[in-house]
């Protein structure tokens, strides 16, 4: 069962290890400055305000010990992490489905997905957190099948690791609650369990919650109370309240006149723009780091207050218009599973890139652009150690092919008469969002009901505070694929049912014609 996808895993992130250097992208710097000071001890830096410490304590770990193969090291674990991503796919449809051939295809679909291969050679933490957050869900597939108090506390603790890589990760607790509460009221059936007096059902449930919450709540907490301590004056929510200015100044275009903070903001990108040369970028109110910039050089002030300025700017406009953002947060979660990446572009000497443009904010190879953005960092010796050029040979060109053959699959145009499935990758996903339907029909409705909860756990959360960014979908491809096999198995069983009866029923109208006649001869020689 995990021999074919662990395979398939394994060729592909061979032929991407060949010829994919380490990317980067704007948001890199601060996961690169995080992890150089994380190296030095510093872990009272500002940045811990805006990134939780999981993936830049990784990267420290990486460059202490690589040194100058930092950048080979760290590809080499993420690619190893997509590996144990499929396993755990895998794993999770079997416990699940308790069918091999689900599991099996689930786990060569889960290998096949493009974005955990992309996401896998960027410094981001797509990869680290979907793997934190497969643990998370197969350790709970597993106690939601066996009951194994061990696993579920386990789950609590990499829901915990989750979300010191990802705030993200945090309602993943949330889903280790319910789930143990699912587990608990199906025990509930069982006879033994009814005969018990109701405080000690209710004690069985009070001990379910604590060990799915506590574990990994001590985990977010150690972190939040060291927070707190390094930034005594409510600096911890800064970044949290800022997150919203995205949403809705930077998406929806909302305003609130009314705000001081905003108006301060929109005062000093004026004042910066006024003072730039003709030919120079202007700064723009509408991108949360512009604002922040502008506020920064203005009044001279470090990053925790600007991004004080930014939550103070975003919130009232975000609770005035709360409703408008919540009505439309389904078109943006929907929008972020079906639109493409630009990450799925490529161009012949870089499979992974699209255009050589930095405004764009997508992933590119030229180097001029990787050393406009490692310049940001600020050890620059430290950055020194994350570049590597690519590499050529067989497996590089595999791995082009293998990216031209992709892109060519998702910008294809379908013939389905929905405007939602205009090329395959979203008439794909689609479907996959089907067989998670046709997964609930089958009776494994606790299993079906766990991965369409965690789906929405990761896209609500981001659509609401972001609006539409299809890289947040990344963590959620190994729950789709699983519903894309669950139900694709199930309608491929169901058509094979419906022909035998097609087949076998003309043979029993022979059978039933020859039994009359048969009857009838012998009623007459009688």
């Amino acid at each position: 069962m995990l021999a074919l996808p662990t395979a398939v895993a394994v060729g592909v992130a061979a032929a991407a290890l060949r010829d994919t250097p380490l990317w980067v992208q704007p948001d890199s710097v601060a996961y690169l400055d995080l992890a150089a000071a994380l190296s030095r001890g510093d872990f009272a830096d500002e940045l811990v305000l805006m990134r939780p410490p999981g993936y830049p304590l990784l990267i420290a770990v990486t460059a202490q010990i690589a040194g100058g193969g930092a950048a080979v090291a760290l590809l080499v674990i993420q690619r190893a992490m997509v590996v144990a991503i499929v396993a755990l796919t895998t794993l999770t449809a079997f416990a699940l489905t308790r069918q091999r051939g689900v599991a099996a295809l689930a786990g060569v679909l889960t290998a096949l997905t493009w974005p955990l291969t992309a996401y896998a050679a960027v410094i981001l933490t797509e990869i680290p957190y979907t793997f934190a957050a497969m643990t998370t869900l197969c350790l709970l597939a597993h106690h939601l099948h066996g009951g194994s108090r061990s696993a579920l506390a386990c789950a609590s603790v990499a829901a915990g690791a989750a979300g010191l890589i990802r705030p993200l990760g945090m309602p993943l607790l949330t889903l280790c609650a319910v789930t143990a509460g699912v587990r608990w009221f199906k025990a509930r059936s069982c006879a033994d369990e009814n005969t018990r007096p109701p405080g000690r059902r209710a004690r069985s449930l009070a001990s379910r919650l604590t060990v799915a919450v506590v574990p990994g709540a001590v985990m977010l907490a150690a972190w939040g109370l060291h927070i707190r301590a390094v930034f005594p004056d409510g600096a911890s929510r800064t970044w949290m309240r800022a997150q919203l200015y995205v949403r809705a100044v930077q998406v929806e275009g909302l305003k609130a006149p009314a705000s001081p903070a905003f108006l301060e903001l929109q005062r000093c990108v004026d004042e910066v723009n006024a003072g730039l040369p003709d030919d120079e970028r202007r700064f723009r109110v509408e991108y949360p780091w512009d604002a922040v910039t502008c506020y920064r050089r203005r009044h001279g002030v470090g990053l925790t207050e600007g991004v004080r300025q930014l939550g103070d700017a975003a919130e009232p406009i975000f609770r005035a218009h709360l409703r408008k953002l919540l009505l439309t947060t389904p078109r943006h979660m929907a929008r972020t599973l079906l639109i493409p990446d630009p990450v799925y572009r490529y161009r012949p000497d870089a499979p992974l890139v699209a255009d050589p443009d930095p405004s764009s904010n997508v992933l590119l190879s030229t180097e001029t652009y990787a050393a406009s953005v490692l310049e940001r960092v600020r050890d620059p010796v430290f950055a020194g150690r994350f570049v590597r050029a690519a590499e050529g040979g067989p497996a590089g060109e595999a791995w082009s092919a293998l990216a031209r053959r992709y892109h060519a699959f998702v910008e294809r145009p379908t013939r389905l008469p929905i405007p939602v499935a205009d090329s395959l990758y979203e008439a794909w996903m689609l479907f996959a969002l089907a067989g998670g339907v046709v997964f609930l029909q089958r009776g494994r409705r606790a299993g079906a009901l766990l991965l369409i909860t965690f789906v929405l756990v990761h896209l609500f959360p981001a659509a609401l505070t972001q609006g539409t960014i299809p890289r947040y979908a990344v963590p959620v491809q190994p729950a789709i694929q699983i519903t894309a096999a669950a139900g694709g198995l199930t309608i491929v069983a169901f058509a094979r049912r419906i022909c035998m009866r097609i087949r076998l029923r003309p043979r029993r109208f022979e059978q039933a014609e020859l039994s009359a006649s048969a009857a009838g001869g012998s009623a007459v020689g009688g």
